[in-house]
């Protein structure tokens, strides 16, 4: 663990020695999201995010999970539900697969999410959006209010 700590300060340091007049986890990040549309630059695919099939439960046409790190459901709760949820496993600080990182769900992906949090055990979901951020939706509810309760047979039959 160790080692991986002192490979990761030394990659920032590098980032930041490189760094001219851009920020540079924003490039960083630029390269990553362009090696993962071209496939060049990195051994990892988003094959599985790119089927057709798949493609309506993606939020951005752009960012799409690694198949090598993909969180496969099998928890089916009828036919035509597949094992496609747009989300990758984390290695946590041990390099064992510890989070899982996914989309704020859309309207008809809620049940998808649901059925991860359930077949994965998560205890702690972390929201780092809003619903809605300038305008735009980021993430439908998928959680109850006491004002209002969250009905998933109503989302299941949308």
């Amino acid at each position: 663990m160790e080692e991986r700590l002192r490979a990761f300060l030394q990659h920032l340091d590098a980032l930041e020695q490189a760094d001219g007049t851009e920020n540079c986890f924003a490039q960083e990040f630029r390269n990553l999201k362009k090696s993962a549309l071209t496939g060049k630059g990195t051994e990892l695919s988003t094959e599985a995010g790119r089927l057709k099939e798949n493609a309506k439960k993606n939020r951005y046409k752009d960012i799409l999970p690694y198949d090598q790190t993909r969180v496969p459901l099998t928890l089916l709760t009828e036919e035509g539900y597949s094992d496609y949820i747009n989300a990758n496993f984390i290695r946590g600080a041990d390099g064992l697969p510890t989070y899982i990182a996914t989309q704020g769900p859309l309207g008809t992906t809620i049940i998808d999410l649901w059925r991860m949090i359930w077949e994965f055990r998560v205890t702690i979901v972390i929201m780092a959006c809003r619903e809605v951020e300038m305008g735009k939706r980021k993430c439908e509810r998928y959680w109850a209010t006491d004002q209002e309760p969250c009905d998933l047979w109503s989302f299941h039959h949308h």
